[in-house]
């Protein structure tokens, strides 16, 4: 036993839309952490509520949770609920995977085009019309972003 107590594992929640549970993200992710005996919570906005004072989720068809007992945060949506969830975790410092911000960015299509056009946005061009991300992703790891 480590010096300081037994080590827990973290408390992971997902916050997904409803129309993202049958696409194999989340589900495959979910999946291996259950088959690691992980007990992810799945929070799906659509018809529920969340107090951005206390952090409490009130699902409609379920008992309400806090999301402060969450150590990471795994967002699969786009929604403003779920994203003013995944917002209140990021202010409480939890580590949030796929931030608000960055899926603020993605969320209209028409400011990513330009996004991507623009000389100094996500991407320079590449021969083959493909993009490659700059200095943020090491050149063997980069891959076509179209």
């Amino acid at each position: 036993m480590p010096p300081h107590g037994p080590i827990m594992a973290p408390r992971i929640a997902f916050i997904v839309e409803g129309r993202y549970l049958r696409q194999e993200m989340p589900r495959a992710a979910i999946r291996e952490l259950q088959a690691r005996g992980l007990e992810p919570d799945v929070l799906c906005p659509q018809g529920a509520r969340f107090d951005p004072q206390s952090g409490i989720f009130c699902p409609d068809s379920s008992p309400p949770l806090d999301l402060n007992r969450s150590d990471v945060v795994v967002a699969r949506c786009r929604d403003e609920l779920g994203l003013a969830m995944l917002a209140y975790a990021e202010t409480a410092h939890m580590l949030t995977i796929n931030t608000r911000s960055a899926t603020e960015q993605v969320r209209s299509k028409a400011e990513m085009a330009v996004a991507l056009e623009r000389p100094h946005g996500l991407g320079e061009r590449r021969r083959g019309g493909g993009r490659t991300l700059g200095g943020l992703v090491p050149p063997a790891a980069q891959a076509d972003v179209r």
